[in-house]
């Protein structure tokens, strides 16, 4: 009996559940061997590279597993049957139980999915994890990952910076420009390698062009009030741009709830 393609797709969304609960990062690989993975610790396509990400930054107990279940609602599916794609919204939410830490919710977020059908199956072509709340997942990420997953929080390290700065970075590991776009003045004013935008059109053509040429993850390393609403927040970016590394200050000027100014330099 053929499977609906609405069905076929739920259970590629609850077989990576699966997989990620039981400590079977080889099965990730193998089901997603023909997408690209996007999390808090970079992007990376093909079964090996998917399978290396996982065993190098989630945390593995004697019982081989994670000791956690991945729990996916709200599940949207869209598909174009004459095209063969599909894509999908979905949240999820990931429990966590140790002897010493009682069960709890340890993350929350969403699932934007592409998916194609070939030779008559449905495969992931692609997964981006976008992280929306994040409680204590330092029994669950090694450290470096925990740190770029909780950018963003406020109970972090930009505790002296207002909210609109820490949305700022949170929006900018999502890639989500209009969201992004939406923090600034109508007048706002960005300057990013030696070169100022000025009004939101010409933020949102840097958003989409220069600031979107490479892939990066951000580790905030440190923020400071400079006073009359400027803000410093440094930042390593590590992906594939040349040199593969930056060390960057982020000066924000803050007016109200929106960003009136950001400057970006070492």
């Amino acid at each position: 009996m053929t499977i609906p393609s609405y069905r076929a797709i739920e259970n590629l969304i609850a077989r990576y559940a699966e997989l990620v609960d039981h400590g079977d990062f080889a099965g990730v690989g193998v089901l997603l061997a023909d997408a690209t993975f996007t999390g808090a610790a970079g992007s990376v396509t093909g079964r090996s590279a998917i399978e290396k990400l996982l065993r190098d930054n989630v945390i593995i107990y004697d019982d081989g597993t994670p000791r956690t279940k991945h729990v996916t609602t709200n599940i949207a599916i869209e598909v174009d049957e004459e095209a063969g794609t599909a894509v999908s919204r979905s949240y999820f939410t990931a429990l966590q139980a140790l002897p010493d830490l009682a069960l709890q919710p340890i993350v929350s977020g969403r699932y934007e999915d592409r998916f194609e059908r070939r030779d008559g199956k449905w495969r992931f072509a692609e997964r981006r994890v976008l992280t929306d709340l994040v409680g204590d997942v330092s029994r669950h990420l090694r450290r470096s990952t925990a740190d770029r997953s909780a950018v963003g929080r406020p109970d972090t390290m930009l505790d002296n910076v207002p909210p609109i700065v820490m949305r700022y970075f949170a929006l900018d590991a999502d890639h989500d420009v209009e969201a992004i776009v939406a923090l600034f003045t109508e007048d706002a004013t960005v300057t990013d390698e030696g070169e100022t935008r000025r009004g939101i059109d010409a933020i949102r053509a840097w958003r989409t062009g220069p600031a979107a040429e490479y892939e990066y993850a951000t580790t905030v390393t440190g923020s400071e009030d400079r006073g009359d609403r400027q803000f410093r927040v440094a930042a390593r970016l590590v992906g594939n741009f040349p040199g593969g590394t930056a060390d960057l200050n982020f000066d924000f000027t803050v007016e109200s709830d929106h960003i009136r100014a950001l400057k970006i330099a070492p």
